[in-house]
């Protein structure tokens, strides 16, 4: 299986011309004979959206926009960070959605919502409920959304989840997992990815996927050094 890891720099509000930056990138994926094209979380809209989620058709133009990216990248499986409105209310997911085919075939919202340091997603965001898997070339990936995968252990915050995301994807059997992120740089960090992504790779003994933002949006400058591991570390 061959995967292109779309390490972008969407702007925050710019929906149409993030849509273009993946849409280049879903090209050169094709170039490269990809079997999977994998974007940072929230890479539609750009990190962080904040009160732009309550302007009017943001969202919505999200939800058009991952269905027209299914349909132009029919031919490859693209993964792609966005916000969704609940179903039935006034508050979102930060979810990811799975095409192939030509359409939608999944929906990962993201579960862990870190409301520590710069972050304030559970302001915004609905935590999701279960774990999410898909097929890619006949192998079975686990989908994980930033802080579903760190669990605040890659910052020295101290906070304690009560779910693990990671050990639920890996208990349905995956043959590697991959994982989105919208992070922050912050000295130091990289090397306790590094730290992390390789400890889980050894112990589950499962390759990993890890797609970052580069660039800056407001206050937050992104850690970018997307990175691929091994099961052997």
């Amino acid at each position: 299986m061959r995967v292109t890891m779309a390490q972008l720099n969407p702007t925050v509000g710019d929906v149409a011309g993030n849509v273009q930056l993946l849409l280049e990138a879903v090209e050169r994926a094709r170039r490269d004979g990809a079997d999977l094209l994998v974007a940072a979380e929230m890479a539609l809209v750009g990190y962080p959206p904040r009160d732009l989620l309550f302007r009017k058709g943001v969202v919505e133009a999200c939800e058009q926009a991952v269905e027209y990216i299914a349909r132009e990248a029919a031919d490859l499986v693209v993964v792609v960070g966005h916000p969704r409105r609940c179903l039935g209310g006034t508050r979102f997911h930060n979810s990811a959605s799975i095409c192939s085919g030509g359409r939608v075939v999944g929906v990962c919202d993201k579960r862990l919502l870190p409301g520590y340091d710069i972050f304030d997603e559970d302001r915004y965001f609905e935590p999701g409920d279960r774990p999410c898997v898909f097929q890619v070339a006949g192998r079975q990936l686990g989908l994980l959304i930033c802080e579903d995968f760190w669990q605040a252990r890659d910052v020295t915050t101290q906070r304690t989840y009560t779910v693990d995301p990671t050990r639920e994807v890996i208990d349905l059997g995956c043959d590697g997992l991959v994982v989105i992120n919208a992070s922050p740089f912050i000295s130091g960090k990289w090397q306790r990815h590094v730290q992390q992504l390789r400890a889980a790779a050894t112990r589950h003994r499962l390759p990993i996927v890890c797609v970052h933002q580069v660039g800056a949006n407001d206050d937050l400058i992104f850690d970018g050094r997307s990175v691929a591991v091994d099961a052997a570390g």
